[in-house]
């Protein structure tokens, strides 16, 4: 078999077009065409990395004598090990990247939704318009935004199922691939650490503009009801740089099996797993009974980094009593 076969049968097995491929190898889409028809050769610095790609020596692409399969010894899959081949994290590591961006907005999403119906509750008390009218366009806002959400986060789900073992499993890397993750992992820290800290600082400076109302406006209240919706907005920005930030470090994590994706924290959240989906669903109910008895919207969002502090708790408690009861 010669090299243009090999090339054409290796894209094939990957499931990949001639376009995807041609991106992955920073070529034209023609360039692939060519050297699947034997029009032309490849450099040798695309064959390396067309080696990495499909996770194949160098020596089975060039020697048309070689007709094993060309794995090299490092692909193969440990007994009770998920390998993870360089193309499926190149895959993974952009299908992560933008499932973060689409939870980092639907989370957004879910925080603004109920804006509209604050600010127009808060007109219809000066009498411009009547709290029927505010609610027949507030709630209509509100339920969609929240819809918008769970479709979100529904869509997402099911596109990132088919990663789901890289985050339960003992992980076996391919040829390259850690060296790929921790490369990932240095370029995106300063990205990390700015949109985290952006993210934080919107989210604690998010309380002045309604503060300073309070302060000097007291007496016009629906001023005081709009500042509301502005802390909310600013906190729904801040928030959607924290989730948007950490998605390569998360996908690097995962690979490198490091912090919550450590081995040991791995068996922690098989145990958790089912636990986990309860805990968060009573929390969103929670905060919406709060939120919608109280209408204070302005601090009930408090609610989620009091939860999310709660979880950090039991699970140290639950890996505790694990521990104890190993030894």
């Amino acid at each position: 078999m010669i090299l243009a076969e090999k090339i054409l049968e290796l894209r094939k097995q990957n499931g990949w077009s001639q376009e995807e491929l041609a991106e992955k190898l920073d070529v034209s889409r023609q360039s692939v065409s060519k050297w699947e028809g034997a029009q032309a050769v490849p450099d040798l610095d695309k064959v390396l990395q067309m080696g990495e790609l499909f996770g194949v020596s160098t020596d089975y692409l060039l020697k048309d004598d070689m007709e094993d399969d060309g794995k090299r010894e490092d692909n193969y899959e440990p007994a009770n090990k998920r390998t993870v081949t360089m193309a499926e994290a190149d895959s993974f590591f952009k299908d992560t990247a933008e499932s973060f961006r689409h939870i980092a907005l639907g989370v957004m999403l879910c925080i603004l939704s109920p804006v509209a119906i604050i600010i127009l509750a808060g007109w219809s008390e000066t009498g411009a318009i009547s709290e029927n009218v505010a609610a027949a366009i507030g709630l209509p806002i509100l339920f969609v935004l929240i819809a918008v959400s769970v479709v979100i986060f529904i869509i997402n789900g099911v596109k990132m199922e088919k990663y789901k073992s890289l985050e339960t499993k003992d992980l076996h890397l391919a040829y390259d691939v850690k060296g790929l993750a921790e490369k990932k992992y240095e370029e995106n820290r300063l990205v990390y650490i700015k949109k985290l800290c952006a993210g934080v600082v919107c989210c604690i400076l998010a309380v002045i503009p309604l503060i300073i109302t309070a302060i000097f406006a007291e007496d016009n209240e629906f001023l005081c009801v709009c500042m509301v919706g502005v802390l909310l907005a600013v906190v729904a920005v801040g928030v959607f740089l924290i989730v948007d930030g950490t998605g390569v470090r998360n996908a690097c994590n995962i690979l490198l099996e490091k912090e919550d994706y450590s081995r040991e924290s791995k068996e922690l959240n098989k145990t958790l797993e089912a636990f986990s989906g309860v805990f968060w669903l009573v929390i969103t109910g929670i905060y919406l009974a709060v939120s919608f008895l109280t209408k204070r919207w302005d601090i009930s969002w408090v609610i989620w980094p009091i939860s999310a502090i709660l979880w950090a708790i039991i699970r140290a408690c639950i890996n505790m009593a694990r521990k104890a009861v190993e030894n």
